[in-house]
Parts: C-alpha cells; sequence; structure tokens
C-alpha cells in the first residue's frame, strides 16, 4: 500500500511564500516612504508659511509704531507710482481705483522712495535661514459715516478718511507658481485720531464747503507760487489734503494753503479735501497749468549816432505768464523804452559808452534781467 503523508504544521513556509511576504513587505516600506517625504515636505511648507505669517506681523507692527502721518513721509510720488503700477502678483488684485487712491509724500524728492520708514521697495527678513521679502503699499480710502466698506471716494459727503496699509511677503518655494509662494494681510488706519467714528456728533452740523477758489491755477516753473482756501460751515478743528498738485507745491495739511515752488512744466488735475471733526467732507477739482521758466536772452543795441533816431528795437521774451512788463536803466540820453511792448525807441542825444540793463518781468512775478554795452557815436 502506498503510505498517505500528512503535512504538519510546524514544517515553516515554502520559498515562494517567503517571496510574497518579503514582496509586501517591500511594497509597503516604499508606500510608507512616499508618505514620510510628502509628510516632511508639508511640514516643511507649513513652516515657511508661518514664518511668513510672522515676517507680515513684523511689517505691519513697523507701519503701525508711527503716527499716521507720518506713515507716508519719504515714500515720494514717482517711487511709489512705480510700485503701485508693477506690484507682486498676490497684492495686484487689491489695488483696485474702487477700493483705494495711491498716497505718496509730495515733498519728498522724486527716487527716494527707497530710504523712507516703510520703503517702496522691499526689505528683507531672514527667518529661520529662509529669506522673506516685506512689501508695503499705502493708499488712502474713505468710509460712509453710516458704515460699510473703505473706498476711493464714499458716495456721501460725511465720511472718515483712512490709510489703507497693504503688506505683502514672498518667499521661495517650489510648490508655489513661478518658484514665489506670497502672503498677503492688510489694515486701516485713521488718518487723523479725532476723525474716529465712535458716535454720530454730526448731527445737525452743516457739512463744511470750501470757498475762495479761483478755478484754473497757472504758474511758472521755478517761481514761488501760492493759493489759499477759506471754508464755511463743518465743525473745527478741520483737515486738508491735496492729490496730484504739481510736483514743487504742498497743501498746508491743518490751514489749507497751497505753497511752493513748481518744478515741472505741465497741467495737473488736482483735488484738494477739507475733512471736518465730525467726518464730513467737501472737495474742490480744478486744473492747475505750470508754464516753462521765463526766459530773456537781451538784445543787440543798433549802430548808434548822436542826433539821429534809432532803427527801434524790441525786446523779446519766452515761456513764463504773459502779459510781460519791461524796464531799463542806463539808456542813453534821448532813448526810452516802452514798458509794454518793450520797444525802446528815440534819438540819442549824446556820445558815449552806456551800460544799459533791460529786465522783463512776467504776471507770475518771475523776473529776468540782462544788461548789454550801447555806444553812441
Amino acid at each position: 500500500m502506498l503510505e498517505r503523508r500528512t503535512r504538519r504544521s510546524d514544517e515553516g513556509f515554502t520559498m515562494a511564500e517567503v517571496l510574497v511576504a518579503i514582496a509586501v513587505v517591500s511594497v509597503v516600506m516604499l508606500s510608507l516612504s512616499a508618505f514620510f517625504v510628502n509628510s516632511i515636505r508639508i511640514d516643511s511648507e507649513q513652516g515657511d508659511r508661518q514664518s511668513a505669517i510672522q515676517a507680515a506681523d513684523d511689517a505691519m507692527e513697523r507701519a503701525r509704531s508711527v503716527k499716521p502721518e507720518a506713515l507716508v513721509l519719504g515714500r515720494d510720488q514717482v517711487s511709489s507710482a512705480r510700485q503701485w503700477s508693477a506690484p507682486i502678483a498676490a497684492v495686484a488684485g487689491l489695488l483696485t481705483a474702487t477700493d483705494q487712491t495711491m498716497w505718496a509724500d509730495l515733498t519728498a524728492a522724486p527716487d527716494s522712495g527707497d530710504k523712507a520708514f516703510l520703503p517702496t521697495t522691499y526689505r528683507t527678513l531672514v527667518l529661520n535661514g529662509l529669506a522673506f521679502r516685506q512689501y508695503w503699499y499705502l493708499g488712502t480710502c474713505e468710509r460712509p459715516s453710516t458704515g460699510g466698506a473703505c473706498v476711493a471716494q464714499a458716495t456721501t459727503t460725511r465720511s472718515t478718511a483712512f490709510y489703507r496699509v497693504i503688506v505683502g511677503v514672498t518667499w521661495p518655494g517650489r510648490s508655489c507658481l513661478g518658484g514665489i509662494c506670497s502672503y498677503v494681510t492688510s489694515t486701516l488706519v485713521a488718518e487723523q485720531v479725532s476723525t474716529e467714528p465712535v458716535f454720530d456728533t454730526s448731527e445737525g452740523t452743516p457739512p463744511p464747503v470750501i470757498t475762495g477758489t479761483t478755478g484754473t491755477q497757472t504758474s511758472d516753473a521755478g517761481t514761488p507760487a501760492s493759493l489759499t482756501f477759506t471754508t464755511s460751515g463743518g465743525a473745527t478743528p478741520m483737515t486738508w489734503n491735496a492729490t496730484s498738485l504739481p510736483a514743487g507745491l504742498s497743501i498746508d495739511p491743518l490751514g489749507g494753503a497751497i505753497s511752493g515752488t513748481p518744478t515741472t512744466a505741465g497741467t495737473s488735475s488736482v483735488t484738494v479735501a477739507v475733512i471736518d471733526a465730525n467726518g464730513q467732507k467737501a472737495t474742490s477739482n480744478f486744473s492747475w497749468t505750470v508754464n516753462p521758466a521765463l526766459g530773456y536772452a537781451g538784445f543787440t543795441p543798433p549802430a548808434s549816432r548822436s542826433g539821429t533816431a534809432i532803427a527801434a528795437v524790441t525786446l523779446a521774451a519766452s515761456n513764463g505768464t504773459k502779459p510781460y512788463a519791461w524796464s531799463a536803466g542806463g539808456l542813453p540820453p534821448g532813448l526810452t523804452l516802452d514798458g509794454s511792448s518793450g520797444v525802446i525807441a528815440g534819438t540819442p542825444s549824446t556820445k558815449g559808452t552806456y551800460a544799459v540793463t533791460t529786465k522783463v518781468t512776467d504776471a507770475k512775478g518771475a523776473t529776468v534781467s540782462k544788461t548789454t554795452t550801447w555806444t553812441v557815436s
């Protein structure tokens, strides 16, 4: 008879079973390795993002550490406009004309914004060995006293003016678009503490009205200019601001007087605003033209003989603001100058050599004078 063999339970695994077990373990280990790698990467990215939030908080605390009126100091108009027109990608959608108006220091020298307390270029902050770039964007908006969003131009005359500070932070990250990650935050800062709305204290107080304006303004480049506004109504104290003033001019935030020396020829559309103690606002819009500086090159005296009438000389100036007024000193006896037309005419009566100084003055008070030697034979 054939002996039937029964398999015992302690004979162990076959080679095939061992190989299958090894393969299963290998697959599980590979999966766990990928999981651990992804976990480490995610943890690292989360750590970088937390550092970015810390960098943004640091940038925002820098803005909060100064008085509201000092936020804009040093952020010149040229640098601010350049930054505003080419923001980091994450901020671009926030700089809409309906949400706020770009704000700049009109008294700061052009292209000096990188040295401002809140610079118009980025500032680098290193955290945990990673470099974060901090950016500040500064605008102004108005919140209606009845509530709602802060917008570039409130639909009601009673509103509160705010600075909107937008902080953007960027850092290198392989998982982000283009290898650059970003984080953005923003806050509102009242332009004047007294304008913070707590109660409706303006009830029954008429809003301010700007008076004393003269419409279109004209000035000369290089000649001091001034314009004073007055108001009726409103509650004191009042604060003033102006946008798009010609370069070189600024407004007194307390008195409302514009002064300075315009530096660049051109025409600007200016908006002047006054806000009273209750947050009520009035505006005035007008254009301001700056003409090129007055020019006068002098003249060449004609051949002159004593007792013989000269060929009339017409003095000519350029640029500035007409009409011109002319004057002269040291003319040969017998000659006169017409102060309106600038024409020198007459009959010299005395021989000699004369140092003649002619001067032109334009409608804005700019003057240019030249001295010429005039010989009468």
